[in-house]
């Protein structure tokens, strides 16, 4: 019985592609994408905090950030508005976005955090 078992374990692990996507692990940037969609906030605000602190923010994120500017917890909705600011070049696709929003924004903080990352936004070059 234990050999069967054994013998079966080595076939499988011969016979079965060692890249099925089950087996994969999700990638660090799909990890924060599914949490910028979480129900929970916390979740929604470490996610956009590690956006933040990881500059430069990468094209992936700038749609969903910009979502999260208009999130229910004012928390998220200020670190989004600060991280789109890291966008650098890639940002620049979505400043006349960001300008509306930050005219007419409910928040004023994030309007101010708005108005900040279209100025950095603004500053950086294409390479």
């Amino acid at each position: 019985m234990v050999l069967r078992r054994s013998t079966l374990l080595i076939a499988l692990a011969i016979l079965l592609p060692a890249d099925l996507g089950c087996f994969r692990q999700p990638s660090p940037e799909d990890e924060l994408l599914t949490k910028l969609q979480s129900k929970d906030a916390n979740q929604r605000w470490t996610a956009a905090l590690l956006i933040r602190d990881s500059p430069p923010v990468p094209s992936a994120f700038i749609d969903p950030l910009v979502k999260l500017l208009n999130d229910d917890d004012p928390k998220v909705r200020r670190v989004c508005a600060e991280a789109l600011g890291e966008t650098g070049p890639s940002g620049k696709r979505v400043l006349p976005q960001l300008t509306e929003l930050a005219n007419h924004h409910h928040d004023a903080e994030v309007r101010h955090a708005l108005h900040q990352s279209i100025v950095k936004i603004s500053n950086t070059h294409s390479h």
